[in-house]
């Protein structure tokens, strides 16, 4: 079966390691990176990858909490520690 792979969201120095080969969107904030997530699930009942950075996490947990969870969207999230 053919597989669509997504990612989205928002680079730093760590994930530009891992996103390397990788075709990607980024987005604006870490909230939205999760609801465009959201919408490709319904879209395409595929799941996507979201991407950030730990410092914004929170900006993410609002979606998660009240939209994610509850309707049951099914997404991958990886979140990277960061150095600065």
């Amino acid at each position: 079966t053919w597989t669509l792979m997504i990612y989205v969201g928002v680079p730093d120095k760590k994930l530009n390691i891992w996103l390397k080969g990788k075709e990607y969107m980024i987005s604006s904030d870490e909230g939205e990176a999760i609801g465009i997530c959201a919408g490709l699930y319904y879209a395409t009942k595929e799941r996507a990858t979201a991407f950030m950075n730990a410092d914004g996490f929170l900006n993410a947990l609002n979606p998660i909490t009240s939209f994610v969870i509850p309707y049951d969207i099914k997404m991958n999230i990886v979140v990277s520690y960061g150095i600065k």
